[in-house]
């Protein structure tokens, strides 16, 4: 493995970026059935306002088994410096 040269073979997709891909091609949705899931906030095409994120997310249930790491974790999705 250490002389494995590992390779991109692309970027991460944006945010929402083979939604319509999916709805369309795998599911058969038409353009007004995915537009209709747009407008009514089933899907997104970009992060709206007031949708949970990383940084919001409740650690107790993450870290039962690494208590010892919470403190460096709520430090660094609060932005703050590990104590």
């Amino acid at each position: 493995m250490s002389d494995a040269s590992p390779v991109m073979r692309s970027a991460a997709p944006a945010f929402g970026g083979h939604t319509r891909e999916v709805l369309s091609e795998l599911l058969g949705l038409d353009d007004a059935a995915i537009d209709g899931l747009e407008r009514d906030g089933v899907i997104a095409s970009a992060p709206r306002a007031g949708l949970i994120s990383a940084r919001q997310l409740d650690l107790d249930g993450l870290l039962e088994v690494d208590t010892a790491s919470r403190p460096r974790l709520e430090a660094e999705f609060s932005g703050e410096s590990p104590a």
